[in-house]
């Protein structure tokens, strides 16, 4: 588009200079800017191509060949959805899908039962012992009441010489279960962090992405109203010229601030692990 724009563009100072209403230093400067953008056109289609080539690797197809992408182009991807926080559940149910939150409780659980199992260590193991059946002369009297016999028994095991090593090693395992608890705060408040940045983030980009759109509406009219004063003779070529940079510039800055917006939102979903499909608007 902005190639089309500055062919048109030249053209136009072109056709003034014939008319002799036009120098050619303007037809310079006007070759110069097109010559200009055209030169920054492999940079993009290098970056475009790399680009391409991850998105095909995502997509679980064998790379593209970029000298035909213009011919097969990437379907289009569904546009960035933001957050409404109004529809969101609980911020802690959110946080708690997380795999490292999840993962950082299971390893305090593991150690809370580590814990246990060493503090009832250090105490007498009390066992009961039973049996029944039955018991008779002859195989007639086998299964009656008269036969039934059993005996109940219990046993009490205290390693009471290794008491010391018992209680050493239930303060171990207390030390780990209090580590592994605080551990999982860390990745709570990691997580906490992360989620807090990327909705900050999300907000602060989309007001910036609101105001360069207005931003950069404003310098097309202006560019616009530059081309006709030029057209009819009103303004020189040097207020044009500025005019176009300032509208390729402001057009750069909302491309700019539209991937980052996208790379926001998505920041945003890795945050919360995922969760925010039933949070999200178009």
């Amino acid at each position: 588009e902005t190639l089309t724009v500055q062919r048109q563009l030249l053209a136009i100072v072109k056709a003034r200079v014939d008319a002799g209403r036009g120098t050619a230093a303007d037809t310079a400067r006007a070759e110069s800017l097109l010559a200009s953008t055209e030169a920054s056109v492999p940079l993009l289609r290098n970056a475009a191509c790399l680009t391409r080539l991850r998105l095909d690797v995502l997509r679980g197809q064998p790379p593209a060949d970029c000298a035909k992408a213009d011919a097969d182009p990437i379907p289009a991807l569904p546009a960035p959805r933001l957050v409404d926080m109004a529809t969101l559940p609980s911020l802690a149910t959110l946080l708690a899908q997380r795999p490292d939150v999840q993962a950082a409780f299971a390893r305090a659980a593991a150690q809370a039962a580590r814990a246990n199992q060493a503090w009832a260590a250090r105490w007498p193991a009390l066992s009961l012992v039973g049996n029944i059946g039955w018991s008779a002369a002859q195989t007639g009297d086998l299964f009656k009441n008269s036969s039934l016999v059993g005996n109940l028994g219990a046993t009490l095991n205290w390693q009471w010489l290794d008491f010391g090593q018992r209680k050493a090693e239930e303060g171990a395992a207390r030390a780990g279960y209090e580590a592994a608890v605080a551990a999982a705060e860390q990745a709570q408040l990691v997580a906490l962090q992360d989620a807090q940045a990327s909705l900050d983030t999300v907000r602060d980009v989309e007001q910036q992405t609101a105001f360069q759109a207005t931003a950069a509406e404003a310098s097309t009219r202006a560019r616009e109203l530059a081309l006709k004063r030029y057209e009819a003779g009103v303004s020189d070529f040097f207020n044009l010229l500025d005019a176009e940079r300032e509208r390729l510039a402001a057009q750069d800055r909302l491309i700019q601030l539209q991937a980052q917006r996208a790379a926001a939102v998505v920041a945003v979903a890795r945050a919360f692990a995922g969760g925010m499909a039933g949070g999200l608007k178009p």
